[in-house]
């Protein structure tokens, strides 16, 4: 799985605080929001990929164990909506699940998840080769 980036539709300024109604990539992903084709997203995640693999060297000969580093990170100056971003992805996701207990009511039934309102955005990730 590979998180693509997030478009925050409607800013809040209570949760998003410094970000903008924009597009935030989370890589090499220029202008892929609101994209039905996703050739050019999926294009841009294999560059990733073999940058990836190339930079640390994972692509080696069958047999011979290789490192298994993943690093990510977001960077930028103070105040500038990192900690905001990261926020705004939780929300997406325990919002997800909430969705998810309505139609899978008896997994898990010490779960209780509750919505987080204020937030319009939406999370792009790519899982199993699809977007």
């Amino acid at each position: 799985m590979q998180l693509i980036g997030i478009y925050i539709n409607n800013h809040n300024s209570e949760i998003t605080k410094s970000l903008k109604e924009n597009w935030y990539p989370f890589g090499n992903f220029s202008n892929c929001h609101g994209l039905t084709d996703f050739t050019k997203i999926k294009e841009q995640l294999d560059k990733n990929k073999a940058l990836i693999n190339h930079f640390y060297n994972i692509d080696q000969e069958k047999g011979k164990s290789g490192p298994t580093i993943n690093l990510n990170c977001i960077v930028g100056k103070n105040g500038s909506g990192k900690s905001s971003l990261l926020g705004v992805v939780y929300r997406i996701i325990n919002n997800l699940a909430c969705k998810l207990k309505e139609v899978l009511p008896d997994y898990n039934k010490d779960y209780e998840p509750r919505w987080a309102w204020g937030i319009d955005a939406e999370l792009y990730y790519e899982i199993n080769n699809k977007v």
